[in-house]
């Protein structure tokens, strides 16, 4: 997924102890932070009535701009101002679609596991 989007996808499974911290901690000496408690700093609800089940967030490459091309609005476009053209974001070349991450996703999904998918 990475070498599709450039990005780490973000994973977070909910019976996955390690990905939902706790409310507390049995050590009986402090601990470092970041380690133990996670309640209202990091991951989220765990829960066992989930399982062979994650959520994934992957965000989409950064598109590059249009060289040459003012912006709508601006001093060197507008209305009878200046030269400016309509642009649609298929027509950059390596656009990422959703459908090539759901695609890239659903071919290294391990079996009888269900992915819950966040493109940003």
């Amino acid at each position: 997924m990475e070498q599709l989007t450039g990005t780490e996808p973000r994973i977070f499974e909910p019976a996955r102890c390690s990905d939902t911290g706790a409310y507390a901690t049995v050590a009986d000496q402090p601990v470092p932070p970041g380690c133990g408690l996670a309640y209202g700093v990091v991951g989220g609800w765990g829960s066992l009535n989930l399982p062979f089940q994650f959520f994934v967030t992957i965000t989409r490459p950064p598109t590059p701009g249009v060289g040459l091309l003012p912006g709508y609005g601006t001093n060197a476009a507008g209305y009878d101002a200046g030269s400016t053209a309509y642009f649609d974001l298929s027509m950059l070349p390596s656009q990422v679609t959703d459908e090539d991450i759901q695609d890239t996703l659903s071919k290294i999904l391990p079996v009888n596991t269900v992915a819950w998918l966040q493109i940003t």
